[in-house]
Parts: C-alpha cells; structure tokens; sequence
C-alpha cells in the first residue's frame, strides 16, 4: 500500500497496519519502490529473511520480527508422476521455484553458461524476462504442480561447473546434490 493511504488511514482511523513480508521490499521487480517508502508507517514488519531487517528499521519501521518460512510435510512433498509424458516434461537438474529478481539471473547464467546440456527449470514470475534464462522459465508452480516440479528434479551426477559463483549462490539453492558441483565447498 502507498506510503500516503498508510498515513491517510493511521491519522483517521488510528490503525496499525502488519505487513508479513516473503520479499524483499529493496530487491523487487514485481513491487514498485513505494513499497519501500510506506515501511514508517507499519506497526509491525515480519521478515522472512533476517538479512533485510537492519535495512528495514534504517528505511523507518520501529518494530520488526522474524519468522521463518513454514513447512508442511502435507503439502511440501515431491509428487509422483502420472504418465512418463510427464515425468520427461518435468525432470530436471536443477529446479528453482521464486520470484525472478534481477539479483539471481547471474547465478542461474553462470549455471547453464558452466554445465552444458543443464536441464534447468525456473519456476515463478519474471524469469521470461531475461534473454538467457527466458527458455527455462516454466511458468507458475502452485498446488500439484509445485509438487510436481521437486519431484521433477533427479540428483544425477552433473559435471562440476566451470563458471565459478558468487557466494550468495549457496545461500539461494540448497540440496545436497547441487552442492556437488562446487568441489571444495562444505554443505551448510
């Protein structure tokens, strides 16, 4: 909401307004940057990522809290495939299900730029919007599809990639079989 409506309603009708943030207000392609500016005016600012909340309080918000994504073994399971149409649609190498900020592309071009032949499937808005990774994006993984898109990924063996990452990379993408790419590194 507008730094302006937030003030307009805290003034009239003295509300406090939550904001539980799965994104980073700084880093956003989907959000403009008045998302950024209406931080003074929430009473409370939850942050998925303990990263952002020293930014958050410096952009005027004066209480924060952390909490960490959920997880529910109900509804976060790979699925299993109904034909094997579909199982060759959705395997995999790797798969990466989030928003396509403008921050992860190098990570993701220095993956298919350093494994050749990477089955590479980017799940989630934006990632069309880039000329290099446009032809991995698969659109949106809700709901069975979302199941289905980690039961798509086969920890093969892949070869160590030539393209050395930057750091942040290991903090993005998680999983024992990636980590095998990056010889010397240890798994968090």
């Amino acid at each position: 909401m507008a730094a302006a409506t937030l003030r307009r309603l805290k003034e009239r009708i003295g509300a406090k307004f939550v904001d539980f943030a799965t994104d980073d207000p700084f880093k956003m392609l989907a959000w403009p940057r008045r998302v950024a500016a209406s931080l003074p005016f929430y009473y409370l600012y939850v942050c998925t990522k303990r990263a952002i909340m020293d930014d958050v309080r410096a952009a005027g918000c004066r209480q924060m809290a952390f909490v960490p994504f959920g997880y529910e073994p109900f509804l976060h399971f790979p699925d299993k495939f109904g034909c094997t149409e579909e199982s060759e649609e959705l395997s995999s190498d790797v798969v990466f299900v989030g928003m396509g900020d403008r921050d992860r592309y190098p990570h993701f071009e220095a993956l298919v730029r350093g494994i050749p032949g990477l089955r590479l499937h980017l799940y989630g808005l934006c990632w069309n919007r880039n000329r290099t990774l446009a032809r991995y994006h698969r659109g949106l993984a809700l709901g069975r599809d979302f199941r289905s898109a980690l039961g798509g990924f086969q920890d093969r063996s892949l070869p160590r990639a030539t393209a050395k990452p930057r750091r942040s990379l290991y903090a993005n993408l998680r999983g024992p079989g990636l980590w095998s790419l990056y010889a010397g590194r240890a798994h968090p």
